[in-house]
């Protein structure tokens, strides 16, 4: 039982990264044009891009739904305690990551 909690727990870290990157992409790219130099369509595409921050973060959000579903019917966990610690390491994983995203957006331009 306790390797399958491990491998949960590793794959919550993994779901929220992922859920946080793909709610940050946004960020991302305009964070890697000014990165590179490409000031002019940094700047451009940063203009488009705020139209559709909130579909990026609802795109992450909606993806972390999905597998924490996924993964709770895969483990077949049925116990509040497994369901709300799996639940909470993604949400922290996916807060750290797109704040992390945010600040370095932020410090790049």
């Amino acid at each position: 039982m306790a390797g399958l909690l491990v491998k949960f727990r590793e794959s919550s870290v993994g779901q929220g990264t992922s859920g946080g990157l793909l709610a940050g992409l946004c960020c991302i790219l305009h964070a890697v044009a000014l990165a590179i130099g490409f000031s002019a369509g940094a700047t451009l595409f940063g203009q488009w891009m705020v139209e559709y921050r909130l579909y990026f973060l609802a795109a992450g959000m909606f993806f972390m739904g999905w597998t924490f579903m996924r993964s709770i019917k895969k483990h077949n966990l049925s116990t509040k305690r497994a369901i709300i610690t799996h639940l909470a390491i993604m949400l922290g994983t996916f807060t750290i990551v797109f704040t992390l995203l945010n600040i370095y957006l932020i410090l790049v331009s």
